[in-house]
């Protein structure tokens, strides 16, 4: 055999190796950039739930009242107002419907029991919360837990045509759990 039928020999095998090795490649390539445009939605992946800002007088911060050298950013502040605000929202939803699946979303622990007995699915209770004052008082170093008050929000709940308005203060624990921030600890007091 020539030098050179050798070397068209090496050159067949080479590239009979080469061109299936570079289309799987291809292949894996494209089904691993196709998987990322499909399934959930793609703000899921940061956080467990759509971010919704209150306005300045549905809820707002009061300047905070612990002095360690904690630094919380602006977008942790919007998250933990959004999931308290939320979790106000479903326990409005909850009353109305009389359907209380959507609470474990934004509630946990006692704080969640605590609102599932107040859910009677015989009684319409359309409920109003506004004015929200919040007051950081506490905030982890993880960015994972968080103390609040808010002082002096009103909730106004109607039921059998009759209207009752309270002004509330409450003292809130929160913690962040999978992206979402649920209410664990609340207690209110009504004036």
């Amino acid at each position: 055999m020539s030098k050179n039928t050798t070397k068209f020999f090496i050159f067949l095998i080479v590239l009979a190796i080469v061109i299936p090795i570079g289309l799987l490649t291809i292949t894996a390539l494209t089904q691993f950039v196709a998987y990322f445009q499909q399934g959930a939605d793609p703000a899921s992946i940061f956080h467990g739930h759509e971010l919704v800002i209150p306005s300045a007088d549905e809820a707002r911060w009061l300047p905070d009242t612990f002095t360690e050298n904690v630094r919380i950013s602006r977008s942790q502040r919007e998250e933990l107002i959004s999931g308290y605000f939320r979790a106000w929202d479903a326990v409005s939803r909850a009353h109305a419907t009389g359907d209380p699946t959507d609470l474990p979303t934004y509630w946990a622990g006692d704080a969640l029991e605590q609102i599932r007995a107040s859910i009677d699915p015989a009684v319409e209770i359309i409920q109003v919360h506004e004015q929200h004052r919040l007051q950081l008082t506490f905030f982890s170093d993880d960015g994972s837990v968080a103390t609040l008050n808010d002082i002096g929000f009103r909730l106004i709940q109607t039921r059998d045509g009759v209207t009752i308005e309270s002004t509330v203060n409450a003292s809130v624990v929160m913690t962040l759990d999978n992206g979402f921030w649920r209410i664990r600890l609340i207690t209110l007091s009504y004036h």
